[in-house]
């Protein structure tokens, strides 16, 4: 049979502090106490592991682990959900009035209010006072060599109204309204904002803002690069609807050239190569292909013509196309010639009146309580001199009968306020002149009432109501239509 024998070694120890594990009394896990709770030494304490970096990647099993960082002077654990070291914040303030908030991942100090100031939440975030908007900035669309299109969209005013918003640019990130902006009104909403004055192949950096009384907010920041820009590389259409006295051609652009086109059409001439300088048609702008009408052209005659682009390098051309216009034809009504449209052939076929493609706005027939000698002509024939005798017994300006007067149109400058029955014939033929005032880029007839150069009395004159075609009479301070007329 074996023999266990136990060997009893006893030490002297001097005990400062005690260690409890499984404890009972206190329940713990363990239990550390101090040499003295009311006197403490200065090694009554704990020492966690000091690190002076936190390189070191844990395991699953390590999720909660603390270290003290020499570098920081905190405490981190390890965070097996976020994979990562967090720090043990101190929730300690410096001033009084010092509020904190979860932000998420961190605590964020307020700082103190002023006196009588109010506590909003601000999308989340306790703020004094009222909040700053919230806004967005719009993706970056035609981009040029010397401007681009933005614009923002505000998501909310913050309570209070938007007194101003739009785009600011930089070549520097975090533009603000202290560099290059835009400005495009008040108020709620989406909104469109040309970013211009810029130089070609630069990067600039882009944000949307709005304001209201508690400040400016700036959207998400877009960067775009300008491109590099030239004059617009284009063609001349070729020509078609030929006849006497009118043409149809335009222009196809191939390449704007890197920046924006701001306007386009042809130009034609007797000699070669027209330029813009010559007769021209504006048909808008843009690089999309466009029509334009060649107008106001002699019978029989050889014209050339090219399409041209302009944008912020300069004029480009197409290639020049040569036409012959037909001989003289029949002239109709409706026609567009002799500066305006045809409403009144006489018996002959070769004379008559054309008004012009516009109105001339609205005017009064002038010189109220005044007889005017000679302006009482009512008959085809007699609205240019009730027109001229208009002008020289009435002195006011801006008359019906002076703008007609003073009109200077399609190098024609022999414009008059029509008389009663010349006006009643435009009104009659409104259809015709309708149909070819759109055609020609102008505005049709409004179915009111237009003057007419007829005076009836001191007090009133003759009008043409455009909605039946009959004639009545008002007072020569009333305002009314205006649209003048020519003979050939």
């Amino acid at each position: 049979m074996k023999k266990t024998v136990f060997i009893l070694l006893l030490f002297p120890l001097l005990t400062f502090s005690q260690v409890g594990i499984g404890n009972t009394a206190p329940n713990a896990t363990l239990d550390i106490t101090a040499s003295s709770e009311t006197a403490p030494s200065n090694t009554d304490g704990i020492l966690i592991p000091r690190v002076n970096n936190l390189t070191a990647t844990p395991l699953a099993a390590q999720n909660g682990m603390l270290v003290f960082l020499t570098t920081d002077s905190a405490f981190y654990f390890w965070n097996e959900t976020s994979t990562s070291w967090e720090k043990v914040n101190e929730q300690n303030g410096t001033t009084p009035g010092e509020m904190k908030y979860w932000d998420g991942s961190n605590w964020v100090t307020i700082p103190p209010g002023n006196t009588g100031q109010g506590l909003t939440f601000c999308y989340g975030v306790p703020t004094w006072g009222s909040c700053i908007p919230q806004i967005s900035t719009t993706v970056i669309t035609s981009i040029f060599g010397n401007q681009a299109t933005s614009g923002g969209s505000v998501i909310s005013d913050g309570g209070t109204t938007i007194t101003s918003k739009g785009v600011c640019w930089s070549t520097i990130p975090n533009p603000t309204t202290a560099d290059s902006f835009s400005s495009n009104g008040s108020g709620n909403g989406n909104y469109n904002s040309l970013i211009n004055g810029l130089t070609q192949n630069t990067t600039y950096y882009v944000r949307a803002y709005a304001t209201n009384s508690a400040g400016t907010a700036y959207g998400n920041e877009i960067s775009f690069t300008t491109q590099n820009s030239t004059i617009p590389i284009l063609t001349t259409n070729s020509i078609t609807s030929l006849n006497d006295i009118t043409a149809v051609s335009g222009g196809t652009i191939s390449n704007n050239g890197g920046t924006a086109i701001t306007v386009k059409g042809v130009c034609w001439s007797v000699n070669p190569n027209p330029t813009i300088t010559d007769n021209l048609s504006t048909d808008g702008t843009g690089s999309a292909a466009f029509i334009s009408n060649i107008i106001l052209l002699n019978p029989s005659t050889t014209y050339h013509v090219r399409a041209y682009a302009t944008n912020g390098n300069g004029t480009a051309y197409g290639n020049d196309i040569t036409f012959t216009t037909l001989a003289l034809q029949p002239i109709q009504i409706g026609d567009y010639r002799f500066g305006g449209v045809v409403f009144y052939i006489d018996g002959t076929g070769l004379h008559g009146l054309v008004c012009d493609i516009n109105d001339q706005n609205y005017a009064q027939w002038g010189c109220q309580n005044v007889a005017i000698t000679g302006a009482d002509g009512t008959a085809i024939g007699t609205g240019s001199q009730n027109t001229i005798d208009i002008e020289a017994g009435c002195a006011t300006p801006n008359t019906a009968a002076d703008i007609c007067a003073n009109l200077s149109l399609n190098t024609y400058s022999d414009w008059f306020l029509p008389s009663r029955l010349e006006l009643l014939e435009m009104a009659i033929q409104k259809t015709s002149i309708n149909n070819t005032s759109i055609i020609y880029g102008g505005t049709a007839i409004s179915n009111v009432y237009y003057w007419s150069s007829t005076e009836g009395a001191a007090h009133y004159s003759i009008l043409i109501n455009f909605s039946n075609n009959t004639a009545g009479g008002t007072t020569k301070n009333s305002t009314r239509s205006v649209r003048a007329a020519r003979a050939f």
